[in-house]
């Protein structure tokens, strides 16, 4: 069960953007018996969500595994733990695992001997007493530039180089040239164990509106139409969304703005754009 935006609690029915995901990750697990990927997405897509309730299948109907998740601060990182439990509350009680520890940052069953643990990136020493079999490291370009770095080392030496670990990088971009634009890199271009799953936002089955009757597309908008095959209620939809957030930054709703582009982007280069 998941709660939704609008609907409340709700059982967990992949979207269009999720089963996208599913897809290349089954894919490459069946193909090398392992998960390393890095996902790169626009925003509120329900990423976190699938990995999540993959973890959860994987750590409650097996024995002697952990999983972990990380992410940039404490809020967003209760927030993704709080839907791990509530996958764990509202489980059917024929698949439910006999809970043993369960407390703000660890989640036990204790019959399994498998469980979650979560930390934030802030924190220097996360993960490293621990062997994670399954690692979610969430809005990864967000995590503080000061412990980033020693984090991610710690993270990932936790985990075996072994048939059926999982290690799942997600985030939307922020920072151009940054930590998370050379990791997309390195894995676009073949040179780490990492692939690349780029998730553009026109995928997504909800990001659509209706255009009033005389509404006409601005010529910027016409050509970025033509570039992603995008049907007229996309565009509109994309339009909308960019001029709400360009008039922060002093724009007129026919030009494109950076932060709709990082923030919902149609391409990799699209995410990591700079100005000029």
């Amino acid at each position: 069960m998941i709660r939704t935006k609008d609907e409340g609690l709700q059982p967990l029915k992949l979207n269009s953007s999720q089963r996208f995901v599913h897809e290349a990750i089954e894919e490459q697990r069946k193909r090398t018996g392992r998960v390393r990927m890095v996902i790169l997405k626009g925003r509120q897509q329900g990423v976190s969500t699938y990995v999540g309730g993959r973890f959860y299948k994987r750590v409650s109907t097996s024995e002697g595994v952990l999983a972990f998740i990380v992410t940039h601060e404490d809020g967003a990182t209760q927030n993704l733990f709080g839907m791990t439990k509530r996958y764990h509350e509202y489980n059917l009680p024929d698949f439910t695992p006999e809970t043993g520890t369960a407390n703000a940052n660890e989640l036990r069953f204790s019959r399994l001997d498998s469980g979650y643990k979560i930390a934030t990136a802030g924190a220097r020493t996360a993960g490293r007493s621990n062997t994670i079999q399954y690692l979610h490291a969430s809005e990864f370009d967000f995590w503080p530039d000061a412990s980033a770095d020693e984090v991610w080392r710690g993270l990932y030496e936790a985990v075996p180089k072994a048939d059926g670990t999982e290690v799942i990088i997600e985030s939307t971009a922020d920072k151009p040239g940054g930590r998370f634009d050379r990791m997309c890199r390195a894995a676009r271009e073949g040179k780490s164990e990492f692939e690349l799953l780029f998730v553009p936002w026109f995928i997504h089955d909800e990001y659509v509106d209706t255009p009033p009757p005389n509404w006409q597309p601005p010529e910027p908008f016409l050509e970025y139409q033509a570039l992603h095959g995008l049907t007229h209620e996309q565009l509109y939809w994309a339009w909308d969304k960019n001029r709400n957030m360009a008039m922060t930054y002093g724009l007129g709703d026919e030009e494109f703005c950076l932060a709709f582009k990082r923030e919902y982007p149609g391409t990799v280069e699209e995410a990591f754009e700079m100005a000029g």
